[in-house]
């Protein structure tokens, strides 16, 4: 099933006086979002992840972005495959606890 998908890139960026400040930078882009398979799921869990899903995206749109947003829940990237003969990349997704919001702020 095709979905919006939104990566997210969270960068720590010091103030005048040496804060750390939260910057997030967002990328929407349409990904193939499939069930994560038994193999993976079992793999996975070996390894202490939950997987979920996994999204098929163009190659070229994804840059090792951590998190993103698929109809209002927040996952975490824990893995990818990049298949350079077709190519497009398989992000396997695990749900993050935190959402990201639209006004670029973590709750």
């Amino acid at each position: 099933m095709v979905k919006n998908l939104t990566l997210v890139t969270e960068k720590y960026i010091q103030d005048d006086i040496g804060n750390e400040i939260s910057s997030k930078t967002e990328k929407t882009l349409a990904a193939e979002v499939q069930s994560i398979t038994r193999s993976e799921f079992f793999a996975a869990g070996k390894e202490g992840y939950q997987p979920e899903l996994v999204a098929v995206v163009h190659y070229a749109d994804y840059d090792g972005e951590p998190l993103c947003l698929i109809d209002g829940s927040c996952y975490q990237v824990y893995r990818s495959y990049t298949n350079y003969e077709t190519e497009m990349t398989e992000l396997y997704l695990q749900r993050q606890e935190e959402t990201v919001s639209d006004d670029n702020k973590t709750k």
